[in-house]
C-alpha cells in the first residue's frame, strides 16, 4: 500500500480513515510482531488503548493524510516520554471505532495538524466508569492491528 500524501484535512472523519495509537515500547512492539510472523492473533493489549483517569479520550493520529516519516517526527517532538523512540501505531478505522459506540472526533493542534481523538461514550461521574470504560476498550483493542513505523 502506498503511503498517504498530503491529503487535505477536513474536521470530519470518514469511516474508511485509518487512525493510529502510538506505541514507544521497544518490547510491546517486538511482542506483537513474533504474534503476527507466527500467524496468531494480532490483538493488542488493553491497556493500549485505556484513557487516563478521569477522562474518556485516547489520542490518535489521522494516517491517511500524511506520510508515516510526517507523523513519528510529530510524535516525538510532542512525546513528554524521555528516552523513547515512536516504534509503531495501533491502527483500526474510524468505522470500527463507530462500530463499539464510540466516536471520532478531530482535535488538532500547533504540533500535529492531524491529531484525533476517540472518545468513549461513559459517565466518568460512575462509580464504575473505569470497568464501562473496559468494556470498550477491550473492543477497540481486539479490532487494531499493530503497525510497524
Amino acid at each position: 500500500m502506498a503511503e498517504p500524501t498530503s491529503a487535505p484535512i477536513t474536521p470530519t472523519i470518514a469511516n474508511h480513515e485509518k487512525l493510529g495509537r502510538h506505541e514507544w515500547y521497544k518490547s510491546a512492539a517486538r511482542k506483537v510482531l513474533g504474534r503476527l510472523e507466527r500467524g496468531e492473533p494480532h490483538r493488542m493489549e488493553v491497556r493500549k488503548f485505556m484513557p487516563p483517569k478521569d477522562n474518556c479520550e485516547l489520542s490518535v493520529d489521522r494516517m491517511d493524510h500524511c506520510d508515516r516519516r510526517t507523523l513519528a517526527d510529530m510524535a516525538e517532538k510532542n512525546t513528554t516520554l524521555t528516552n523513547r523512540s515512536l516504534r509503531g501505531w495501533h491502527t483500526l478505522s474510524a468505522g470500527e471505532v463507530a462500530e463499539v459506540n464510540c466516536a471520532v472526533q478531530s482535535s488538532p493542534f500547533p504540533g500535529n495538524p492531524y491529531h484525533a481523538d476517540i472518545v468513549i461514550q461513559v459517565n466518568l461521574g460512575s462509580a464504575d466508569s473505569r470497568d464501562d470504560q473496559r468494556e470498550f476498550v477491550r473492543d477497540l483493542a481486539y479490532r487494531a492491528v499493530f503497525e510497524p513505523r
